[in-house]
């Protein structure tokens, strides 16, 4: 992959400390990101707009463009956050706000030495298991309408009030075969060499995998690694193993689907968790 490909990764998502976010709609800033500000209403909706104020504008523009337009192609669904409106002329696209964050930030605040489960973060393995199905869910409702993600990682699945997941963060996602506007980090990234490789239902699957992997473990695949060691053990088909042993043993079919690329579709990976919790219920 070129440098220019790799400048258009979402690797480092910080907040601008350059910038000024202002208020526009009278609400509270909740997020000032890379590409946009995400305001907070009175009425509870949020209220994503790009940064005008940089060189990168249009693209920032173009990206929540493409965003909406997602929102609008696949409708409401239990596995998306609720879309409210797009206002094309002012930039504005509102959504229903996530009360518990991302999933990036809800596991690293709860992370310790111990196993996921072993510290809480779930009510019980039946759910961590919910979570891999109702991600598996979303990116099958986005692949049957023709919308390939590009940028699956933890920071994309929000939680609602019901803790249930909703992906989210369209702006850089391929539409019926169209160039993605950016890339997933190396540790979610399908070792490929072009471009065109990493939007398809293959690049998001794998994606998922290293989610898969975050979920259980608390953090990402390699965390000890360069970025250039992980696309090293990646492209060798080398990849990390659990800590746990009874975590592997439920969850390694599941990953070795992913990132070995022998899932054709989500659904594949749906119809296989069911039968890994069937199988596994005295471990629930």
């Amino acid at each position: 992959m070129s440098n220019h490909e790799d400048s258009k990764s979402n690797d480092i998502l910080q907040w601008p400390e350059d910038r000024e976010a202002k208020c526009e709609y009278g609400g509270v800033i909740v997020v000032k990101g890379l590409t946009s500000v995400v305001e907070r209403m009175p009425n509870g909706d949020i209220i994503k707009t790009p940064w005008l104020d940089t060189a990168e504008s249009d693209t920032y523009c173009k990206q929540l463009a493409i965003e909406a337009k997602v929102y609008q192609r696949l409708g409401e669904h239990p596995r998306l956050v609720k879309f409210k409106d797009w206002n094309p002329d002012k930039h504005a696209l509102t959504l229903e706000y996530m009360p518990y964050g991302n999933m990036e930030a809800y596991v690293k605040r709860l992370r310790s030495e111990c196993s996921v489960f072993k510290r809480g973060f779930f009510n019980s393995a039946f759910e961590c298991f919910s979570w891999m199905d109702q991600m598996a869910e979303a990116l099958s409702l986005l692949h049957s309408k023709g919308v390939i993600h590009c940028d699956v990682a933890p920071r994309n699945f929000l939680l609602g009030a019901d803790r249930n997941i909703r992906i989210a963060d369209f702006g850089g996602s391929s539409i019926d075969g169209s160039k993605a506007l950016v890339c997933v980090n190396r540790r979610y990234r399908l070792p490929c060499s072009s471009w065109e490789e990493m939007a398809t239902v293959k690049g998001d699957l794998f994606a998922l995998g290293s989610v898969i992997y975050f979920l259980i473990e608390g953090k990402e695949p390699f965390e000890e690694l360069s970025e250039a060691e992980v696309k090293t053990k990646f492209k060798a088909g080398q990849f990390p193993e659990f800590t746990d042993i009874g975590k592997a043993s439920c969850c390694e079919e599941i990953l070795r689907l992913c990132w070995h690329q022998e899932a054709e579709s989500a659904e594949q990976i749906r119809k296989v968790l069911a039968e890994i919790r069937a199988e596994k219920h005295r471990w629930m």
